[in-house]
C-alpha cells in the first residue's frame, strides 16, 4: 500500500468515516463522507455514458463511460429474431415482419433461468452486480465493489462518495428446432433499488426516442426552462442528491413530435400538460399516442417506448392487418392491405425500400410502429 493511500485511510479513521463493506446490503445509492450541496440530474444514455446535468441550466458537469446499456445482434434471422428495450429490459419477437411483445423481461428471464418456454425455446441467463463509487462533484470513479474484485483509487481528504448499484443481465435463447442457433443480449440497469421520487422536484422532462434531445419544463408555470443534446437516446434519468440517487421520471417522444411541441409551446404552454397526461394515462383523449420505436445503434437493434402525434409516420407492417388503435396519421402500409374504409390516412410504401436487413426472407422496418400485441405463445411456466 502506498504512503499516500495509507495517509488517506488514517485521516478517514480520525475523522470518523468508515469504508463501506461490499457484503452489506444497502440502497442503490449510498453516500459516504461529508455531504456537499449536491443536486443534479444523472442521465443514462444508450451508449453507456452517465452524464451529470445541472438542474437549473441543463449544462453538462461531467460524464462517465460505462458499458453500453444494451448489446444485441444487428442481423435479422427468419423465425428467431428478438429486440430488447433499453428502457426497461422488455423483449419483442419478430417473425415474418410482425413484432410481438413477449410476456416477460430480461430480468425476469434471468430470475427464472434456466427455463424452457411453452414454445420450446431454451433460456439461460446470469447477472453480475457491481457497486460504483463516484465523486458527485467531479464524476471521478473512486472505487468499484463486486463479488469478484475490489478496486479503490485513494481519494483526497473530504471527498464525498456516492455509491451507485449497477446490475448487468445476460440472456441466451436457443432455437428449439436448431439448438446451434442462438440469440444473445446484455442489459445494464441502475434502477434496481433506487430511492423514491422526490415530490418536491419542480421539473418534468421530455426526451427524444431517436436522438439525444432532452427538455426541462417547469411543472407549475409550463415554461420551457432548457433544452440540451446528450448525443444518444436517453434510457433512464435519476436525480442525484446529497443523500443519494432518486428515481426521476421522463417521457420519451418522437423527434418530430418533440419539435412540434416546442413550436406550439411558444403560443400555448398547456401543450406540456397534454403530453404529460398522455404519458400518465395513454387512454386519455389527447393528441398523443403510444408507439414503439425500432432503431439500431452500433451495439445492435433495439425497441423502445415513445409517444407520437399526427406529424409522425407510424408503420404497420402488412402482416399486422388493420390498425389496432386509434392513433396518429399517416399509417404506412401497402395499399392492398389497407382496411376498408381506412380508420386514418394511409401512405403508400415500398416494403423493399424500408427493410432493415434480411436473412432467409425475414425483414424489419425501422421507425415507429403501433404497439405490438402480446405474444402469449412464448410464455414459460412459473
Amino acid at each position: 500500500m502506498s504512503a499516500l493511500c495509507l495517509t488517506c485511510i488514517i485521516l478517514l479513521v480520525f475523522m470518523g468515516f468508515s469504508i463501506p463493506s461490499a457484503v452489506e446490503p444497502n440502497k442503490n445509492a449510498e453516500t459516504v463522507g461529508p455531504e456537499p450541496d449536491v443536486s443534479m440530474i444523472l442521465v443514462s444514455t444508450l451508449d453507456g455514458r452517465l452524464r451529470a446535468l445541472d438542474v437549473a441550466t441543463g449544462k453538462e458537469k461531467w460524464e462517465m463511460q460505462e458499458d453500453p446499456v444494451i448489446r444485441a445482434p444487428s442481423t435479422v434471422t427468419q423465425g428467431f429474431t428478438f429486440l430488447p428495450n433499453p428502457q426497461d429490459g422488455s423483449l419483442y419477437s419478430l417473425k415474418e415482419g410482425v413484432l410481438r411483445k413477449l410476456p416477460f423481461s430480461i430480468p425476469q428471464v434471468v430470475g427464472a433461468s434456466p427455463v424452457r418456454g411453452n414454445d420450446g425455446v431454451f433460456y439461460a441467463g446470469s447477472k453480475k452486480d457491481v457497486w460504483i463509487g463516484i465523486d458527485p462533484i467531479s464524476g471521478e470513479k473512486i472505487e468499484t465493489l463486486s463479488s469478484a474484485s475490489y478496486h479503490r483509487v485513494c481519494p483526497a481528504n473530504g471527498v464525498h462518495t456516492v455509491f451507485i448499484g449497477r446490475r448487468e443481465y445476460r440472456v441466451t435463447m436457443f432455437d428449439p428446432t436448431n439448438r446451434t442457433r442462438s440469440w444473445n443480449t446484455t442489459f445494464v440497469d441502475y434502477s434496481t433499488h433506487l430511492q423514491p421520487e422526490d415530490s418536491s422536484y419542480p421539473l418534468r422532462h421530455l426526451v427524444s426516442s431517436s436522438s439525444g434531445d432532452v427538455l426541462a419544463i417547469h411543472e407549475k408555470t409550463g415554461s420551457l426552462l432548457w433544452q440540451t443534446d446528450v448525443g444518444h437516446p436517453v434510457v433512464a434519468m435519476y436525480l442525484l442528491r446529497s443523500n443519494g440517487l432518486h428515481k426521476l421520471g421522463f417521457t420519451p417522444v418522437g423527434r418530430e413530435t418533440m419539435e412540434g411541441i416546442v413550436e406550439k409551446s411558444m403560443a400555448d404552454k398547456t401543450i406540456w400538460a397534454e403530453v404529460l397526461s398522455a404519458a400518465v394515462s395513454p387512454a386519455a383523449k389527447t393528441g398523443f399516442y403510444p408507439a414503439l420505436y425500432v432503431g439500431e445503434s452500433v451495439h445492435g437493434l433495439f425497441a423502445s417506448h415513445a409517444f407520437v402525434d399526427e406529424r409522425t409516420r407510424t408503420f404497420a407492417p402488412r402482416y399486422l392487418g388493420p390498425n389496432l388503435i386509434e392513433g396518429p396519421t399517416p399509417i404506412a402500409m401497402p395499399a392492398s392491405e389497407r382496411p376498408l374504409p381506412p380508420r386514418r390516412e394511409a401512405v403508400d410504401i415500398d416494403v423493399n425500400t424500408i427493410i432493415h436487413k434480411t436473412e432467409d426472407g425475414e425483414f424489419l422496418v425501422l421507425g415507429y410502429h403501433v404497439p405490438p400485441q402480446l405474444n402469449l405463445a412464448s410464455s414459460y411456466p412459473h
